[in-house]
């Protein structure tokens, strides 16, 4: 979910956080400071034309995001692809975890562990009260909803021990790369995790996989998954020719080395993983695949392997990035 800093009405969808009980635990500070309810915050001073667009179009982009990773087999494979990779690198984490321009939330229910408490961020209320409202069914839990700015967090320095970063927030940033980690490293707990994704190119479709049947791909993923990797890897990848998004849509790419120099020297990379190489771009080959537990299941670590492979990190077409924060941690939080 884009945010931007020419929309900056921030305001509380609930004022306090709350434990799984729906009591706030004495004792237990919230990392969220309250933003400023003032007239600088919500007056006609930031009616931009920009923000007066964003409002006019708030239902629909809510309806695009909560359809963006579900309806077809494609779908399916960009969003388990970013849910294990949260998994892998949040599973453990407690306390506090934060999910920046969470959109509907649709990957807030991977994050952390689940005695964690995932506060949802997002600049669209639109978006939080779908994702508030997919809630209410199982009563209270373990999530809270804010209104803010994902580039102008209102949370403590060293709070929260995840923070998730998925879509296009850091493409759409205004500021340089660095000054939009910063905020979001600075809340981490030391030990702490950072997931992040950014935009480095267009894509790539393997020549190997392009020329093979759909109707073939079950039987290729049923081979060791060695084999199917060295063939595509004799085979080459073939640059894929969709549009990139102009400059004048403000939108940046990045490249992996500019997250490290970034983020160093307070987190460091653990995981860079490019989504999907495979099949991103070839859903006929998707759907094929979809029809079995055992041959999804199959793909899902192909695409993994194939996405960890520095070769295919400079033209992804989205990348996911694992970051650590420097530090002894601190207890469990961090741990």
């Amino acid at each position: 979910m884009m945010l931007n800093r020419c929309l900056i009405e921030v305001g509380h969808i609930r004022p306090r956080l709350r434990t799984r009980s729906g009591a706030a635990r004495e004792g237990d500070k919230a990392p969220v400071r309250p933003p400023t309810r003032g007239r600088d915050r919500v007056g006609r001073t930031y009616r931009t034309p920009a923000y007066e667009r964003f409002l006019a179009l708030d239902a629909y982009r809510v309806q695009r995001e909560v359809l963006r990773y579900e309806g077809t087999p494609l779908r399916d494979l960009f969003r388990d692809l970013r849910t294990r990779f949260i998994r892998r690198h949040t599973a453990q984490r407690t306390g506090w975890c934060l999910d920046v321009g969470s959109g509907p939330g649709r990957f807030s229910s991977s994050i952390g562990a689940p005695t964690a408490r995932v506060v949802l961020i997002d600049l669209s209320r639109g978006m939080l009260e779908r994702a508030r409202g997919d809630q209410a069914p199982f009563g209270v839990s373990r999530y809270d909803f804010l209104r803010a700015d994902g580039l102008s967090l209102p949370v403590r320095p060293g709070s929260v021990s995840a923070v998730v970063v998925l879509g296009n927030l850091l493409g759409l940033s205004p500021d340089p790369l660095p000054r939009a980690l910063e905020p979001l490293a600075r809340t981490l707990v030391p030990g702490g995790r950072l997931i992040v994704e950014i935009v480095p190119g267009r894509g790539e479709v393997p020549v190997y996989l392009r020329q093979l049947p759909p109707s073939a791909l079950p039987h290729a993923l049923r081979a060791p998954i060695r084999q199917l990797h060295d063939r595509v890897a004799a085979e080459g990848f073939d640059p894929h020719r969709g549009a990139l998004p102009s400059r004048r849509s403000g939108f940046v790419r990045h490249r992996v080395e500019e997250l490290d120099d970034a983020l160093a020297p307070t987190c460091f990379r653990i995981e860079a993983m490019a989504v999907a190489p495979l099949l991103g771009f070839l859903p006929e080959h998707v759907t094929a695949a979809r029809q079995r537990a055992t041959d999804w299941a199959k793909l899902l670590v192909a695409e993994e392997r194939a996405g960890r492979d520095p070769a295919r990190w400079s033209h992804a077409g989205a990348l996911l990035g694992a970051y650590e924060k420097v530090g002894r941690p601190a207890g469990i939080q961090g741990a």
